[in-house]
């Protein structure tokens, strides 16, 4: 009982509180992170975002960075080019096949951010 007080009452307590309690800040972006790497191939947007987590724009940005350190659109973009790298390497997809099953409508788009991310080309993680 003691070791829960002091969790609570310290300065991360407010973390336990809210998980408790689903409707929390924590709880919500929980629930858009799932929504995330489930629809990840939709458009989602940030709007629609806050949105699942009833939440403004602004607040929902600022809760998503407290709990991720990335914002949304850079974190939706590193679960889409994961799962295109493993549809490439895993799977065997061309690239132009991978990039459009994760949402992207641009293979250049996505061939220019994949190299950024993985610092190789989408035809490089291949071998």
């Amino acid at each position: 009982m003691e070791i829960v007080y002091r969790a609570l009452v310290g300065s991360e307590g407010h973390v336990l509180f809210d998980l408790a309690h689903h409707d929390g800040q924590y709880a919500r972006v929980a629930k858009v992170l799932t929504k995330m790497h489930q629809d990840y191939s939709e458009g989602l947007t940030v709007q629609h975002l806050a949105e699942e987590a009833n939440m403004s724009v602004s607040a929902f940005h600022l809760a998503f960075r407290k709990v991720t350190l990335e914002s949304p659109l850079q974190y939706l973009k590193k679960v889409r080019l994961n799962k295109a790298k493993e549809l490439i390497q895993r799977d065997g997809l061309r690239v132009n096949d991978a990039a459009r099953l994760v949402g992207y409508s641009s293979s250049s788009q996505f061939s220019r951010e994949f190299k950024r991310h993985f610092n190789m080309t989408p035809k490089g993680s291949t071998h």
